[in-house]
């Protein structure tokens, strides 16, 4: 029982880890964009990174919603109460939707925005970059919210849950990257050729 115990214990410390990554991320990605600091990605890293950060974070989100819909118990890896917090009564919003469905919208969302912005040029593809910043800041601010209530509250960690807060927090400042890229040229040029 006392091994048990501390092996909860050790457990949480990965959680607390976890939870000051994210939160440390979001108040710096917060304090890039607000004073406009140079934060940016070469595009041919940006191309790789954010699409295949993205498609993890898809595949987390769609497994936890598989667990959890079907109620089928998940491989917890080196955290043995994953399935107290994932069948917990947080782990829906407001009682009956899966936060790991969110979780699912809000990576089609992110991969539709990214390739809008990519290969549009419209109101949209203009816009994108903050929906994007918008989308992942909500999801890390409440991963901050569902982390706080794993190490607190239940006492218990989902592996599954922790990968998903990291992702999201990522992709913010990716995201917050991308927004702050500066123009392509080729994109000026067409905008001012088509303006006179």
């Amino acid at each position: 029982m006392s091994y048990l115990k501390a092996k909860t214990r050790s457990e949480l410390w990965i959680g607390w880890l976890v939870l000051g990554f994210v939160i440390l991320a979001i108040l710096y990605g917060l304090f890039t964009l607000l004073s406009n600091r140079a934060f940016v990605i070469p595009a041919r890293w940006m191309n790789f990174l954010f699409p295949a950060i993205g498609t993890v974070g898809l595949l987390v989100a769609a497994y936890i919603a598989y667990v959890q819909l079907f109620r089928v118990p998940a491989i917890c890896g080196p955290f043995t109460n994953c399935n107290t917090v994932l069948q917990s009564r947080y782990a829906k919003l407001l009682g009956f939707v899966p936060n790991s469905v969110l979780g699912m919208i809000s990576y089609f969302a992110l991969f539709f925005l990214w390739v809008w912005q990519q290969q549009r040029q419209d109101w949209l593809s203009l816009q994108a970059p903050l929906l994007m910043i918008a989308i992942t800041l909500l999801g890390s601010l409440l991963s901050v919210y569902l982390t706080v209530l794993q190490v607190f509250v239940l006492r218990a960690l989902c592996m599954w849950c922790l990968s998903s807060a990291m992702l999201i927090t990522i992709l913010f400042l990716l995201s917050i990257s991308i927004y702050q890229s500066p123009p392509d040229p080729s994109a000026a040029q067409i905008t001012i050729y088509l303006s006179f």
